[in-house]
């Protein structure tokens, strides 16, 4: 990958190998000292770094969606594969094994909810072909490399992202079960879904749509009825990502090696995404060492 959109340049590379290729909508998003760690420390050992149920399971359950809208497999397969699916993942402790097993019940209502709002999508976008995953590219005369994301579906009509909400667990019962309550959509999209969005309009020029669904109910937003999604608003979505990314490329010509911009970057340890299992934040801790 050392010319993907521009010729790499040498202060991304590192020992001959390139360090950083492009940005992403996902890594933009990540606290300045996680991205450091896991994009510049880690980086091909970060698909190591253990994740709880709610990755897989939403995985599973967008690709059975998928399976059916774009490639007409059999709903009730789409739902076995799903399960199974999940079933193989590796759980991080005991409330992710209970996780599991909750969202392997919660998997065929979410998957038949999310049809249903795919299809009502479908009636209002007309009688048109969804397509799977399309690779989308953004480049920006600051940047020397590409931001490159993934949308869920795209339509001539819009670009399409699948956002699931799983239920959520209480406190242990006596007898040792646990509860869960299954949440409800959102009255209005999540923040970091809506710049993620706006990078899908700023590559295509095609209006979003945001899908949330639940085992107990789904919501659709769009420009039709959602302020969030309104271009003036998706506009200033898009440059906060443009400036996450300047300021990463700004941390790199310094240096691309993490240690150094341990220096430069602040780690801020009660963030929940450092929840990465205690081999990985021993790393961590040990990257900003005094």
């Amino acid at each position: 990958m050392e010319e993907i959109f521009k010729p790499i340049p040498d202060y991304l590379k590192r020992d001959g190998d390139v360090v950083v290729t492009h940005f992403s909508p996902s890594s933009l998003e990540q606290p300045l000292c996680l991205w450091n760690f896991n994009y510049l420390y880690l980086r091909n050992r970060r698909r190591d770094v253990p994740t709880g149920a709610p990755a897989p399971a939403g995985g599973a359950v967008h690709d059975a969606i998928q399976s059916v809208v774009c490639d007409d497999v059999d709903y009730k397969e789409a739902i076995r594969h799903a399960i199974t699916r999940l079933q193989e993942h590796t759980p991080r402790d005991e409330l992710d094994a209970a996780k599991i097993e909750r969202y392997v019940e919660d998997i065929p209502d979410m998957v038949s909810l999310g049809l249903d709002a795919m299809n009502e999508v479908f009636k209002e976008q007309g009688d048109i072909e969804f397509t799977q995953e399309k690779v989308l590219g953004y480049e920006h005369p600051r940047l020397d490399v590409p931001v490159i994301g993934y949308a869920d579906f795209s339509t001539p009509k819009s670009i399409i992202e699948l956002k699931t909400k799983w239920s959520r667990p209480g406190a242990v019962r006596k007898d040792g079960s646990r509860g869960f309550s299954v949440p409800k959509p959102p009255t209005k999209p999540d923040p970091a879904h809506v710049r993620q969005v706006a990078f899908y309009r700023a590559c295509t020029g095609l209006p979003p749509t945001i899908i949330y669904i639940s085992a107990r109910d789904w919501a659709v937003f769009d420009q039709s009825n959602c302020d969030e999604l309104q271009p003036d608003n998706l506009q200033r979505c898009m440059e906060f990502l443009l400036q996450a990314a300047i300021v990463r490329q700004n941390l790199l010509k310094i240096s691309n090696d993490p240690k150094v911009l341990a220096g430069y970057i602040q780690p801020i340890w009660n963030d929940f995404r450092w929840n990465v299992g205690d081999e990985f934040l021993a790393e961590a801790k040990e990257l900003w060492k005094l």
